[in-house]
């Protein structure tokens, strides 16, 4: 049911973001993995609840985005 759900958010996000631009954002999958891999290790070395992890990885990965929004 977790996994389902994470491939429809990601899907949901894809489709959203190629409706809205109309360009194929092909590092979306990319972005998701590596969001999860910095949550895991994170939870891995701190032993914090993932949840309250993701409260420091979204805003992270949002001025990510941002600046490589930026750059091109």
């Amino acid at each position: 049911m977790l996994q389902g759900g994470t491939y429809a958010l990601a899907a949901f996000g894809l489709s959203l973001i190629f409706c809205i631009t109309e360009v194929l954002n092909i590092t979306h999958g990319e972005f998701l993995m590596l969001g999860g891999l910095v949550t895991y290790i994170l939870f891995a070395v701190t032993g914090l609840n993932p949840f309250l992890i993701l409260l420091i990885v979204i805003p992270l990965f949002i001025l990510i985005g941002l600046l490589i929004k930026g750059i091109h």
